[in-house]
């Protein structure tokens, strides 16, 4: 081997090694179907419990209501709204659990999904799509980002589109987390029926915003589904 060659093979290896490494590794695109399925069957169980939880907070202010009045109530009442709220707790953390779980495998497809689509499409990994939700301070918006993203990269603004639907469901998301906060201090502070009663009203103000976020949350889940699919299938069949 003459020196020449050997000085232009050296000097080829100098310029591999100094090419960045690429930014992010190639997402391709999965069928968000099932993960959208079992998200959607969660949030419904979720909804479920819910409408559960709202009843039996009503059950509890009419026989508040009923007692503050002296009208007598069936002790049957008393026992199956003490039972209600003895499993209630354990019940709706379970199921949340459950439906954050598959929520957040859902958001991690259509996340990598959205790259597949378009490289530059959000400004983090999926994996960061979903720990948004557990970082201080940064929950608070950056999620919201994240999903707007992602269903800017998945359709083009019609009637698959979420982006309607994203500034409510995320009002509400943190407006319910906020209530929740705030019904705990007052009912540590609630000693007579009456304030009681009132507190309880106003934790029913939680249930039903919890309902309302739920189905928002399983339509956003469809229409960015749906939208991700027809623009594969779209991809698929444009001529190259």
């Amino acid at each position: 081997m003459s020196a020449p060659d050997s000085i232009a093979q050296r000097d080829e290896l100098n310029v591999a090694d100094l090419k960045p490494p690429p930014l992010t590794p190639p997402y391709l695109y999965k069928c968000p179907l099932l993960p959208s399925r079992l998200a959607q069957g969660a949030l419904f169980i979720y909804l479920l419990v819910s409408l559960a939880g709202s009843a039996f907070t009503a059950l509890q202010i009419a026989l508040i209501f009923l007692d503050e009045k002296g009208t007598p109530t069936p002790p049957v009442l008393w026992e199956i709204n003490a039972a209600a709220h003895h499993y209630e707790g354990y019940i709706t953390l379970a199921v949340f659990v459950i439906t954050a779980a598959f929520f957040g495998l859902w958001l991690h497809r259509v996340a990598s999904n959205a790259l597949s689509f378009n490289p530059r499409a959000l400004p983090d990994t999926p994996a960061m799509s979903v720990g948004w939700y557990f970082i201080p301070i940064a929950n608070l918006f950056k999620p919201y980002q994240s999903m707007q993203a992602i269903d800017k990269a998945s359709s083009t603004h019609g009637p698959h589109s979420a982006a309607r639907l994203l500034p409510w469901w995320w009002a509400l998301w943190l407006l319910t987390g906020w209530v929740e906060q705030a019904f705990e201090a007052f009912w540590n502070n609630a000693e007579t029926n009456a304030e009681i009663m009132k507190v309880t009203a106003f934790y029913e103000v939680t249930y039903l915003g919890s309902c309302a976020l739920t189905i928002l949350a399983m339509m956003i889940v469809r229409r960015v589904t749906t939208a991700q699919m027809l623009q594969h299938h779209s991809a698929i069949r444009s001529p190259a």
